[in-house]
């Protein structure tokens, strides 16, 4: 089976809404990421997607609607083993100090590396997000929309 034939249910939403100061920011949004789909998220500013996609991710409390990650209620799934689920990385993310892309995206292994972290190295599994920044940086990629 080719990755785009997958039927698998990665993450779901249904119905979400919210509200923010009088204004609605998302209505009766729903949605099903299928495994291997890639995404976009396209829209003017303040058309809510970054409110979707904090949301989806259980950082912001909705005023409607549920989320699922692999058919499990979003709230019914402790913070650890979401951590190892999925990950959010904001546009406008500061750090107090300089790091690397391909740092900044090993940091989402972390919840994946266990106790140990300070006696362990990285597995090769562990190396292969920072495997794919720098190829995309070598091939001309790393340049980031957005804005």
């Amino acid at each position: 089976m080719s990755i785009q034939d997958s039927n698998e249910v990665m993450m779901s939403a249904d119905d979400l809404g919210f509200v923010a100061r009088g204004h609605t920011i998302l209505d009766a949004v729903s949605m099903q990421l299928h495994k291997g789909e890639i995404v976009t998220l396209i829209g003017p500013n303040g058309a809510g997607k970054t409110t979707l996609l904090r949301g989806l991710a259980g950082l912001l409390p909705l005023d409607q609607g549920s989320v699922a990650l692999d058919g499990l209620p979003l709230d019914r799934i402790e913070r650890s083993a979401r951590g190892r689920l999925l990950a959010y990385l904001p546009q406008g993310g500061q750090s107090h100090w300089a790091m690397a892309v391909s740092s900044v995206v090993m940091m989402g292994r972390l919840p994946h590396l266990g106790p140990c972290l300070l006696y362990t190295s990285p597995s090769p599994r562990d190396q292969r997000p920072n495997l794919v920044c720098r190829l995309l940086l070598e091939k001309g990629g790393g340049g980031g929309g957005g804005g």
